[in-house]
């Protein structure tokens, strides 16, 4: 029986010689390592004097429906981390461009000796960590801008392995396995990378000692219901693999909050799994992590397959434009920005698309 389960046990059995029935959950450990989880009840018999016989009762695994309970709660609580983060990065990167713009324009105006320079170049420097910051944050949240478009895992090791070529040192090794005719996942590329990388450095420094990572890649077809949150279809399965230290697993649903981290203070921000999390939620898979102490850790990273056509299975193409016939009355468009500490209300209107969009593609550049 679990340590934690035990004294919860024995008050309900010395508590049913005196109310004649008991009910209790407890976690018992089976010969592969795992612990499943038990609902005992109880009753006493009585014959037909009063007097007691002995007690039937019932031993029911439940394991399964408590797993599931534990995954709608963590997701119910990842989803409101979610919107709660994303909220606040948002606002967060709108005081950050105001920061960084005024920045700018002071370097571009303002004459400055070297030390009033050496401060402001620090001061850029600190905003541009807090805007990589929030970029992570906006990544955990599903809510940053993605390019998804088909990516070949041959040009993605290829162009992961020249990046880690100085990082992983002489004490780690990398091996790729990947399937033959492996399909190609429909996402951005450039977090695809960024997610693997964050994954295979987490990997790395859970190996102190060295050893290697496994990185494997294959195609997987997912029925309805099999895997939580994923839709059914083709999907292209990314794994990295440790023999490292590993998590214990009270940790596991832990390791995907934001800053959260079990390494040391300064060695870890707690953000590059929450990332790669949201990258995969935002792009239509899923994320999976296995963790056992002692033996290392698995972490999967599950893609949608890119149709024949280059979209993918999972995701509903865009619309087709459609043609605006040059006869039809132009539009006006109105925008409003509306702060509530400015204290006033700044109305623009343009005539035309053109017009707008060269405003915004000015504003963007600024």
């Amino acid at each position: 029986m679990h340590p934690e389960d035990r004294d919860g046990v024995i008050a309900a059995i010395e508590a049913r010689k005196s109310n004649g029935r008991s009910s209790v959950e407890y976690r018992w450990l089976c010969a592969d390592g795992s612990y499943r989880h038990f609902l005992d009840q109880a009753v006493l018999l009585k014959d037909n004097e009063g007097r007691p016989l002995e007690f039937a009762g019932t031993l029911t695994d439940i394991t399964d429906q408590r797993s599931l309970e534990s995954q709608l709660m963590q997701a119910q609580k990842m989803d409101a981390i979610g919107k709660l983060t994303g909220g606040i990065a948002h606002d967060f990167n709108n005081l950050l461009a105001a920061v960084i713009g005024g920045l700018g324009i002071l370097e571009k105006r303002a004459t400055l000796g070297n030390e009033e320079a050496k401060i402001l170049g620090m001061t850029r420097r600190a905003a541009e960590q807090g805007s990589e910051l929030v970029r992570r944050l906006l990544a955990f949240a599903r809510r940053q801008t993605l390019e998804p478009k088909p990516v070949s895992i041959a040009a993605l090791k290829e162009s992961v392995s020249d990046l880690l070529t100085h990082t992983l040192g002489g004490l780690v090794s990398i091996e790729w396995e990947i399937t033959k005719d492996i399909g190609n996942p429909f996402a951005d590329r450039a977090q695809l990378e960024l997610a693997l990388l964050n994954l295979i450095i987490n990997a790395r420094d859970a190996m102190p000692d060295g050893g290697t990572i496994t990185i494997a890649a294959d195609d997987r077809s997912v029925s309805s219901g099999e895997i939580a949150g994923l839709a059914p279809g083709n999907y292209v399965r990314l794994a990295v693999t440790d023999t490292g230290t590993g998590i214990a697993t009270e940790y596991l649903e832990k390791v995907l909050e934001p800053f959260f981290t079990t390494k040391d203070v300064g060695k870890g921000s707690g953000l590059g799994l929450p990332m790669v999390y949201g990258f995969a939620k935002q792009s239509n898979g899923a994320f999976r992590i296995e963790s056992r102490v002692g033996r290392g850790t698995t972490v999967e990273l599950w893609l949608p397959e890119a149709s024949e056509d280059g979209a993918s299975r999972d995701v509903p193409k865009k619309s087709e434009a459609v043609a605006v016939d040059s006869d039809v009355r132009p539009l006006k468009i109105l925008l409003v920005d509306d702060h509530p500490k400015s204290g006033r209300r700044r109305l623009r209107c343009w005539k035309t698309w053109d017009t707008l969009s060269s405003k915004l593609r000015m504003a963007a550049r600024l």
